[in-house]
C-alpha cells in the first residue's frame, strides 16, 4: 500500500504532470486503496467473529457435558449407596432364614436391577 501511495504522490508532484490531474488521480488512488482495505478488514472482522462464535459454541458443549457427567456421578453415588445398603440387606435375610438360597437369589435379583441401572447413569454420563 505505501508503494501505491508514494507513487501516486510522486505522479502528483511531478514537475511535468498537470496538477490538477495528477493530484485528482493520487486522491482517488487513495480513496481506492481505503475501500480495498477496508472491505478486507470488514472480511478479517467476519471471520473472526464466526471464530469467536463457533468458539463459544464449542465451550458451551463441554460445559454441557460437564453438568451432564456431574449429574450422573451424583446419581450413580446414590445408587451405588443404594446397592451397598441393598448387600447388606441380602447378608442380613440371609443369615436370618438360615442361609435360604431362594431368599439370596430375591435379593441378589433386586441388587442386579440397582447396578444395572448405575452402569445406565455412568453411560449417558459418558463416564463409561
Amino acid at each position: 500500500m505505501t508503494n501505491a501511495i508514494a507513487r501516486w504522490h510522486q505522479q502528483a508532484t511531478d514537475v511535468g504532470s498537470s496538477g490538477e490531474s495528477a493530484y485528482a488521480n493520487y486522491y482517488r488512488g487513495l480513496s481506492e486503496e481505503y475501500f480495498r482495505k477496508n472491505i478486507e478488514l470488514n472480511n478479517e472482522l467476519t471471520t473472526t467473529q464466526e471464530l469467536v462464535e463457533k468458539y463459544k459454541q464449542e465451550v458451551q458443549k463441554v460445559e454441557n457435558k460437564l453438568v451432564n457427567a456431574y449429574t450422573s456421578a451424583r446419581l450413580c453415588n446414590t445408587y451405588l449407596k443404594e446397592c451397598k445398603k441393598q448387600a447388606q440387606l441380602i447378608m442380613s435375610e440371609f443369615r436370618r432364614n438360615n442361609f435360604d438360597v431362594r431368599v439370596a437369589e430375591q435379593s441378589l435379583t433386586r441388587i442386579c436391577a440397582l447396578c444395572d441401572q448405575t452402569l445406565l447413569k455412568f453411560a449417558e454420563g459418558g463416564l463409561i
